[in-house]
């Protein structure tokens, strides 16, 4: 079978010649350890590296985009992933270099955010932006400016479509090919989004309207140029519940979550709705009521379990949950080899494409993430 072939599989709850393996994003450190070559994948170490390139001038960020979708379709071929995807990029470009670690974006007088990378971990992170300090006062003036400006939906650019289209001849065409186009949601990461949801969710709602009407384009222009599914969704969830309650779910996001399903399921795509957190409290409307096909970063160190939502939500297809914190990245070789197993043997390997819980993250041993899959390879029923 084919990549292809075995993710449709998968979401039709089909069995396949072998379980259907996928991983959204490898850290590069993790990657470039276990092949023994310089690859440009993902992570923290990707997004400051395109930072940097596009400091640089055009024509260095053109080498680096070049050699970070060269390095992907080589690493996803390697590993015989069967879906394929473009990482988290930083496609911004900065306005300055502050120093070796911290960037500016933006503009003191608009809107602005400081990111640094931590080279103890890898990580390219937000340290300030202009919410932090102004918060919902300066939020919600944003929000209704972009509400009454609002002329109709942007397609994607070029460039990023050529970027695209350059991914998927690289991978060939046995892949499955996955978008990130369909996300939907707030920034549970900035109170002030959450305030103004409290405060302002008429406004708020407007607003993610529009926002839907974005994605439902990009969604459709995607599907053009060969994407089969959307991995979309957006954290919505922590450790301890959902970031927002489930009547501010079913409020302001369910609704627009439901428009872009149909949409997939219109142009025959499929849409995986991917968060970290416990998901339990709004499961029944995220999981059913939205018409999702798939659930991904299944957070199981959060309390979500493959045999609980299977039992639950039976036609959904389940996308990774060997813990990437406990297992992958602090664990052993045979703890690896017991978490991949406990994970299969709780699907049965149907309607279960297997990977980490979020993603491979910097402090893996490489050694981890080859058992990983060598150990789903093997695996029978």
């Amino acid at each position: 079978m084919t990549g292809r072939e075995r993710i449709q599989a998968a979401f039709e709850f089909q069995p396949t010649d072998r379980v259907p393996i996928f991983e959204q994003t490898v850290a590069s450190k993790v990657a470039s350890e276990a092949f023994g070559r310089p690859l440009d994948i993902g992570g923290g170490d990707l997004r400051r590296k395109e930072a940097v390139a596009s400091l640089a001038g055009e024509q260095a960020h053109r080498e680096f985009v070049a050699k970070m979708l060269g390095d992907i379709a080589w690493l996803y071929r390697q590993m015989g992933f069967d879906m394929i995807r473009m990482p988290w990029r930083e496609k911004r470009k900065p306005a300055r270099k502050i120093d070796e670690s911290t960037y500016f974006f933006g503009s003191e007088d608009e809107a602005w955010s400081l990111v640094r990378y931590s080279l103890e971990a890898a990580s390219w992170h937000e340290v300030d932006n202009h919410l932090r300090r102004g918060g919902v006062d300066v939020l919600v003036p944003e929000i209704r400016s972009a509400v009454e400006s609002f002329d109709g939906p942007k397609s994607p650019s070029d460039d990023e479509l050529a970027d695209w289209d350059e991914l998927c001849r690289l991978a060939g065409p046995d892949l499955c090919r996955a978008c990130g186009c369909g996300g939907v949601g707030v920034l549970m990461y900035e109170p002030a989004w959450l305030e103004a949801m409290m405060l302002y969710p008429d406004l708020v709602g407007e607003y993610l309207s529009h926002r839907c009407e974005e994605q439902l384009l990009a969604i459709e222009v995607y599907h053009r140029h060969g994407a089969e599914v959307c991995l979309a969704g957006g954290d919505l969830a922590m450790n301890t519940g959902p970031a927002y309650s489930p009547a501010m779910f079913r409020r302001l996001v369910l609704p627009h979550l439901k428009r872009i399903t149909a949409k997939c399921h219109e142009l025959e795509m499929r849409y995986i709705f991917r968060t970290d957190g416990w998901t339990w409290p709004i499961a029944d409307m995220l999981f059913e009521e939205s018409g999702v096909d798939g659930y991904g970063e299944i957070d199981r160190q959060a309390g979500m379990k493959l045999d609980e939502l299977r039992a639950r939500f039976g036609r959904l297809c389940l996308f990774g949950n060997v813990d990437c914190a406990a297992a992958l990245a602090r664990g052993t070789i045979d703890d690896v080899r017991r978490a991949t197993e406990h994970n299969l043997a709780e699907t049965g390997g149907i309607g279960h494409v297997l990977g980490s819980s979020n993603s491979i993250v910097y402090e893996t041993p490489p050694a981890n993430l080859l058992a990983m899959f060598e150990t789903a390879r093997n695996w029978r029923r």
